[in-house]
């Protein structure tokens, strides 16, 4: 597991202990903007982006977010999540994922 998902998971589970969950975080809470910041650095490492993003898109989906929620919290176009969604629906990104 690469330093920036394992801080992503860090700073996920800082916002799920303090307010039970990703999807009751107010938006802007310094928090949820702490996972953001991380996303963004995930999502400009020119190396396995997608795969990155399959990764926090599907433990999003888990939480039951919908697209339009997931495309907001990672900053990506709705389209994108979309295109990574169907990936996963297609199976890949499972052999970093480890799912």
């Amino acid at each position: 597991m690469s330093k920036l998902s394992a801080d992503l998971i860090q700073a996920v589970h800082a916002v799920e202990a303090k307010y039970g969950s990703t999807s009751k975080a107010p938006y802007g809470c310094p928090e949820l903007q702490a996972c953001h910041q991380i996303v963004l650095k995930m999502a400009g490492s020119p190396e396995g982006d997608v795969h990155r993003q399959i990764i926090v898109i599907r433990r999003l989906m888990k939480r039951e977010l919908t697209h339009e929620a997931i495309a907001l919290k990672l900053g990506l176009s709705l389209s994108t999540v979309n295109k990574r969604i169907r990936q996963i629906g297609a199976g890949e990104g499972h052999e970093i994922a480890g799912n």
